[in-house]
């Protein structure tokens, strides 16, 4: 008897011609496909054709085609019916070259807390000028969908002082594209903040939400988000992981938390409450000195305090985590994160490594349209969606001689026993593109000192990143 394969309606085509993939639209999954070929025959996998008319246009063996295809069944991403059914093949594979993985779209620089808060990257870039039609970033969404993108993650300003989140959102999904992140401050319980809700949750995404949450009470969080904000944003975040708990929801609820000199002495309090509060992962990071602040750096705790507190924070976890008593994640800096303990594994570099592996595949838009490296880098421009095209930008020679660039081109850094965990630090707070990084060199000294041994005493592997 015949069978007929046919694609998960939970993938598409993805990658370019010299990485194709299997991409989903709902969850952060990538199964390489090996080669262009294999993309080919995969686009076939209509549910109309049996497995014998594919071997045969493809001028494969019956059985070849049945084990690539198993492997890919095993995976979720191919399955089988004994009769003929008709079924969408969204094949997006893009052209060869480097593959523009996945997209931070800044949508807007409008912020309702745009005068509050004093630590913003963006700082004076905020409310400056009319946002962009929605017809206009929706043909960007477009554009990267043809480019074989797999993510696209959604920021601002805050991106709820837009009405047409929605619409936005749909033609992410529309187009293959997994929606991985949105990044709010949580103030704003809109219409269209319900309507984006109501759609991930219809379409059973695993969207997380990013919640900037800077402390835990009013006094903490307040000083540096405004009069008021601490009690909208906790109401928000709790009220996503009652729906999340109601519908039974794949969304993740992520607060993501700027540490300051007004927070810092409290982690252990703020870690309780938020595992009171139930969310899925708590994100800490005491910033890049840049924006607002740079110029409110008294705002950056003492180094070796902060380290202090991040040690007991991270003992307070692991005993957390040894215990069950949590299933709440941690993620602190670059530093530490709770998949450590799981996989029991942790990832190291290496000088031929290049500058940011994190974002090698990625790159950024901001509100006007401009492509950056990263989400931080606003000072360096690398052409515009809007008059340039995705492709062009993504593709120019200056941004890829940047996302090719190794470590072992820091000459300062080469030879550091610090490498295999810093990474060279970042190239944003670094002096120049070719010099060290003195605060993550500061910061990577106690990370060895005081923070190394205890994850090692948990038998964590450090492993060089392939």
């Amino acid at each position: 008897m015949n069978v007929y394969p046919f694609i998960s309606l939970d993938f598409s085509i993805a990658g370019s011609e010299d990485t194709p993939c299997a991409s989903s639209g709902r969850k952060m999954t990538i199964v390489p496909l090996g080669s262009p070929d294999l993309a080919r025959i995969l686009s076939q996998c209509a549910g109309d054709r049996s497995l014998e008319e594919i071997a045969y246009s493809a001028s494969v063996s019956k059985e070849a085609l049945m084990s690539f295809l198993s492997e890919l069944q095993n995976v979720g991403v191919v399955d089988f019916n004994d009769t003929p059914v008709e079924h969408r093949v969204l094949s997006r594979l893009g052209p060869s070259g480097p593959w523009l993985r996945e997209v931070h779209i800044d949508v807007t620089d409008k912020c309702n807390l745009a005068t509050f808060c004093r630590h913003c990257f963006r700082g004076s870039m905020l409310n400056q000028g009319a946002d962009h039609p929605t017809e206009e970033w929706l043909s960007v969404i477009r554009d990267i969908a043809h480019m074989g993108a797999a993510t696209v993650a959604l920021s601002g300003g805050e991106l709820f002082m837009r009405r047409d989140i929605p619409v936005i959102l749909k033609e992410i999904f529309e187009n293959g594209l997994f929606c991985s992140a949105i990044f709010t401050n949580g103030t704003l319980r809109t219409r269209e903040m319900e309507q984006t809700l109501d759609f991930i949750i219809r379409h059973g995404l695993h969207t997380s939400f990013y919640i900037s949450l800077d402390g835990f009470d009013d006094a903490s969080h307040d000083a540096n988000r405004g009069e008021g904000s601490y009690r909208r944003t906790r109401d928000f975040v709790e009220y996503l992981v009652a729906r999340k708990r109601e519908t039974g929801a794949v969304f993740s609820v992520v607060v993501n938390s700027q540490i300051n000199t007004h927070n810092f002495h409290s982690l252990i309090t703020w870690y309780d409450e938020m595992k009171k509060m139930g969310i899925d992962k708590w994100r800490l990071t005491s910033g890049r000195i840049v924006g607002r602040l740079a110029e409110n750096n008294h705002l950056v705790p003492p180094v070796e305090s902060l380290f202090r507190e991040y040690v007991q924070l991270i003992q307070s976890h692991v005993a957390d985590v040894s215990a069950s008593a949590t299933d709440m994640t941690l993620n602190i800096e670059s530093f530490f994160r709770t998949n450590m303990l799981v996989e029991k594994r942790a990832l190291t570099f290496r000088e031929d490594t290049v500058i940011c592996d994190y974002k090698q595949n990625a790159c950024s838009i901001e509100p006007n349209g401009n492509v950056q490296f990263c989400t931080s880098w606003g000072s360096r421009v690398f052409g515009n969606v809007f008059t340039e095209g995705i492709r062009e930008v993504w593709r120019g020679e200056e941004l890829q001689q940047l996302k090719s660039m190794r470590i072992e081109e820091i000459a300062e850094c080469r030879g550091c026993t610090l490498l295999e965990f810093c990474g060279g630090g970042c190239r944003l707070t670094a002096e120049t593109v070719k010099s060290r990084d003195a605060i993550a060199c500061e910061r990577y000294q106690l990370f060895v000192q005081d923070i190394l041994p205890l994850l090692q005493r948990e038998n964590i592997a450090f492993v060089s990143n392939p």
